[in-house]
């Protein structure tokens, strides 16, 4: 409990208090720190039978299958990379917070599919993979240096119904037209309760209007009755409760669903 308070900022600690009632609060404080344990999923795309490309373990860290657990003490975590399983693009590495936001997209096959803030393409394939390879996946993010990895993933995925838009590409002939539109928007990152976050007023207030931009933007691709996903891993209201508020004001044919 020590290591996790240390991890945890003053502004995130008023935020995870606000957003979790006590003893809520309790099990989400004693996991920060904690070793991260890797998750996986089985690419559909290639040659190996089809199943279901997420398999989630709860937040309190009760595994299944998918999730390989950290070692104890000084052992070291499996190096999964180096199987040739992997290499091959049998299956995909991706943090289970990342797949359960992939998933919540409900992406169908036969659909056109954005991914707004691809970053290095994970959540990517993920949807490709929900599509099984029918439809489109278009994925963008404003830093190429982000983006490039993506581009060796698909291809050892074997993954041939994903469009990458570069960061300055003329994204007007898309509006109206995406089923799905996924904005996993950069943040100050408390939801890592760790040393990645950004507690600055100066850059909440500044990533918060990234965040506006980019919610309104992808409202535009969507086509009327799709389905927009806004997600953070940050508990700040002014990232996410507010963003909303904000995109709900400009756009008032846009209904919130629950997940």
């Amino acid at each position: 409990r020590l290591r996790a308070d240390s991890l945890i900022g003053r502004t995130a600690r008023a935020n995870l208090t606000s957003a979790f009632r006590a003893p809520d609060i309790e099990p989400v404080l004693s996991v920060a720190g904690r070793a991260g344990a890797p998750s996986v999923w089985k690419n559909v795309s290639s040659t190996a039978q089809n199943i279901r490309p997420i398999n989630i373990s709860d937040a309190l860290g009760r595994v299944t299958p998918l999730r390989i657990a950290p070692g104890k003490g000084p052992d070291r975590l499996p190096n999964v990379q180096a199987e040739p399983a992997f290499q091959k693009g049998w299956f995909e590495i991706q943090d289970e917070g990342s797949q359960i936001v992939a998933d919540l997209v409900y992406a169908q096959p036969g659909e056109q599919v954005f991914d707004y803030c691809a970053g290095g393409g994970g959540k990517t394939l993920a949807l490709s993979a929900s599509l099984d390879n029918k439809g489109q996946v278009h994925a963008w993010d404003a830093d190429r240096n982000r983006l490039a990895p993506i581009f060796d993933r698909l291809k050892r995925a074997g993954t041939r119904n994903v469009q990458v838009h570069a960061a300055d590409a003329d994204l007007s002939p898309l509006k109206g037209k995406m089923d799905r539109v996924l904005v996993d928007a950069p943040c100050t990152a408390e939801g890592n309760l760790g040393p990645r976050t950004r507690e600055s007023g100066d850059y909440r207030t500044f990533i918060a209007g990234v965040q506006e931009a980019l919610l309104r933007r992808a409202l535009e691709l969507c086509r009327p009755g799709g389905r927009v996903v806004y997600s953070t891993c940050t508990f700040a209201p002014e990232e996410n409760e507010a963003v909303l508020d904000a995109a709900l004001r400009a756009f008032e044919d846009v209904d919130v669903v629950e997940v």
